[in-house]
């Protein structure tokens, strides 16, 4: 659909997108058909469309999926939904992704072309709710889409960049012009694939502080690992002592966070850990 058939279409309905709710519409047939694919959407499967629009991508998935739940926040949107040829496979609900209630009986898959400003909480969202979840697909910024699969070492590597690889393998699949949408947006976009692991790739004794650890790094990001340690809550250590508590270890704390891999951060949480322990007995 061209973007003045589709302002066209809008119009009839007394529908405006907001840019501040951030709606862009993918409207590229090409791809539209590029997501589907890439999806590998099998006939047995339950997917989770967030932000479903109008239903040009619904429709395209009906096609293929055992059953869709369509999550559309915009009453507008809603309504337009429901007066649509939408396939009897595909169940619409008007609400906010982060109040969906998942199946525990059943895993399914996430497509969405989501919203980029409010991406990082749908994101974790969906992670803390990974239990239901097989496989993520969805359309975000660019930029941030080479946060997530950065990494270490490079400049991109970031404190997203590690709950996103511990807790899935995250993998860009294209870019997206912002032709492809409207109204066409000012960056460029990427279809990304989240498949969520079933083992998570370390396994720290202490998750909230790993990820503690983790967030406190990044926020210094161009200090030494020896200095941002010095912040973490319910450490209470001078540098000297910190200095022995890693003296016998290979952890390295002159290198900085970009530096630092998840096996690395879940070694110093490990001893950051038992020492916190120990202390406290």
């Amino acid at each position: 659909m061209k973007q003045n058939n589709f302002s066209h279409h809008f119009k009839e309905y007394g529908f405006r997108p907001s840019k501040r709710s951030g709606q862009n519409f993918l409207i590229d047939k090409n791809i539209l058909s590029k997501i589907v694919k890439s999806s590998e959407i099998k006939p047995k499967d339950v997917i989770l469309e967030i932000g479903a629009g109008t239903g040009i991508l619904t429709r395209e998935i009906s096609k293929y999926a055992n059953k869709i739940n369509a999550v559309e926040r915009d009453p507008i949107l809603y309504h337009i939904l429901l007066q649509s040829d939408i396939s009897k496979n595909v169940n619409i609900i008007n609400d906010d992704i982060l109040n969906y209630q998942f199946d525990k009986s059943e895993k399914c898959k996430v497509i969405g072309n989501i919203p980029y400003s409010i991406t990082t909480d749908i994101i974790f969202f969906l992670l803390r709710n990974r239990q239901h979840i097989s496989d993520i697909f969805l359309t975000v910024q660019y930029e941030f889409a080479v946060r997530l699969v950065a990494k270490v070492g490079t400049k991109h590597y970031s404190s997203i960049s590690c709950p996103i690889q511990y807790y899935t393998r995250p993998e860009i699949l294209f870019e997206i012009s912002p032709n492809c949408f409207y109204p066409k947006p000012e960056v460029k976009s990427a279809f990304i694939h989240l498949k969520v692991l079933e083992k998570t790739v370390v396994s720290p004794k202490n998750e909230q502080l790993f990820f503690s650890i983790i967030r406190n790094s990044f926020n210094q990001r161009r200090k030494m690992l020896l200095n941002s340690f010095m912040k973490i809550p319910g450490l209470e250590i001078d540098k000297e002592e910190l200095l022995m508590l890693f003296k016998n270890t290979k952890v390295d704390l002159q290198k900085r966070p970009e530096q630092t891999d998840l096996v690395e951060f879940c070694n110093i949480s490990d001893i950051i850990d038992s020492y916190i322990k120990k202390v406290k007995q």
